[in-house]
Order: structure tokens, then C-alpha cells, then sequence
């Protein structure tokens, strides 16, 4: 899969990840892959994904972010980066009716 992943993706590409990056327990695990992956990787967390690793990806420099969502903007077209499937009307509709 690493080499699937390097063969389509470049250094400087920006790749979000949306989640359950891996199910390993040791840090040195999860690091042992991600630091193999091309480009500039952003996490959005999945529920298998520990906040602690995702954390010190970051300090390594393995990964430039991680959220729990994420929103963006493709053109015009506003996107939900999210682990769970939600469409965007769902989300501003849920969005808007949290106090």
C-alpha cells in the first residue's frame, strides 16, 4: 500500500487522510508507516485513531495536522472533511441547531 500510495502521490501534494490511519498500539508503529508516505498529510481522526499519536505525528513532523473535522473549500464547493459519511446540508442543518 505504501508503494501504491508513493506512486501516486508527490512530495510537496497535500493529502488528507479521513481517518483510522491504523490500528496499531505502539506509536513507533504508526510512525514506522506515515513517515514512508509522500506529501503533506492531514488527518481528520477516525475512531480507531489515538489522539495521542496523532499528536506526536505532528511534533515529528510526520504529518502537518490533525482535527476531528475539517472544512474546506473546493472552488465554489464547500466541503466536510469528515470520517463518518455526512452530506454538507446535513451538516449546516446539524451545524446550526447546536447550542
Amino acid at each position: 500500500m505504501i508503494d501504491l500510495w508513493n506512486t501516486e502521490v508527490s512530495a510537496g501534494d497535500v493529502v488528507y487522510h479521513l481517518g483510522d490511519f491504523s490500528f496499531f498500539k505502539k506509536y513507533e508503529d504508526v510512525a514506522g508507516v506515515a513517515c514512508q508516505l509522500k506529501g503533506n498529510k492531514i488527518f481528520i481522526k477516525g475512531n480507531h485513531d489515538r489522539r495521542e499519536h496523532l499528536d506526536q505525528l505532528v511534533k515529528d513532523d510526520l504529518i502537518v495536522a490533525w482535527y476531528d473535522y475539517k472544512e474546506i473549500k473546493l472552488g465554489d464547493t464547500s466541503v466536510v472533511l469528515f470520517h463518518f459519511p455526512i452530506s454538507y446540508r446535513d451538516w449546516e442543518t446539524d451545524r446550526k441547531s447546536v447550542v
